[in-house]
């Protein structure tokens, strides 16, 4: 290294400790928020980005607090429910209704199970008929009846009943689904999008498992299911 290039090295780390040095004295005469205050002046624009920096960061931690308190209402409503419905599960008539009937879906049918191991014998069917329909089919044993309606423009009615311990598949693709309870019976109603698909409802009543379908207004098909006895 030749002499000039050693001087600017050194002539280079002098002043660049020189500068430290001051920095640091400034810094110190600089000690308290009233000095600082005093000597610093910021733009209103830099005032307004700080400003809304404070702002979003306080909002994060509310968000946060706030998150943390959702979860802890979240895991006490959870653990009341669970206490609740465990509770309620030592009630037989809870228990009989959550238990004995299974309701399985699948993607193109749904399934109903009963965990009763009995089949009681049934003679309920239907009381009332539409005007125009008359019985067209009868299938009838102790434990299982089938009748078909028919009017004269061809659509039917059918009405199935089987044992409460047997399965029972439906098709549930381009249907909606909702249950309505009436004298504690819940009826599964199955509503075709296709007007030219059958609805149907199904439900379970005196130990039989009972389905009504056809192309017909759901309203009326309920009234014939409300009919059997």
């Amino acid at each position: 290294m030749s002499n000039s290039q050693a001087n600017e090295s050194i002539f280079e780390a002098l002043f660049t400790q020189a500068v430290i040095d001051n920095f640091d004295e400034y810094l110190e005469s600089l000690s308290q928020d009233d000095k600082l205050s005093s000597h610093c002046i910021f733009s209103a624009d830099h005032e307004k980005r700080m400003s809304t920096l404070f702002a979003r960061e306080k909002r994060k931690i509310n968000i946060t607090a706030a998150s943390k308190w959702v979860k802890r209402v979240a895991a006490v409503i959870f653990i009341a429910v669970s206490i609740l419905f465990g509770s309620l599960m030592f009630v037989p008539e809870v228990r009989a209704t959550v238990i004995d009937t299974v309701v399985e879906w699948f993607d193109q049918f749904t399934r109903f199970t009963s965990r009763s191991t009995e089949a009681t014998k049934s003679n309920l069917e239907p009381t009332f008929i539409p005007e125009g329909f008359i019985e067209e089919y009868r299938y009838k044993t102790d434990f299982q009846t089938i009748i078909l309606y028919i009017n004269n423009y061809g659509i039917e009615i059918d009405f199935i009943s089987t044992p409460i311990n047997a399965q029972h598949s439906v098709d549930n693709e381009g249907y909606e689904y909702e249950v309505v309870r009436y004298n504690t019976i819940d009826y599964h109603i199955f509503t075709s999008i296709d007007l030219e698909k059958v609805n149907f409802i199904i439900w379970e009543e005196e130990g039989a498992r009972f389905q009504v379908g056809s192309t017909i207004s759901m309203d009326i098909l309920f009234v014939i299911a409300l009919s059997v006895k």
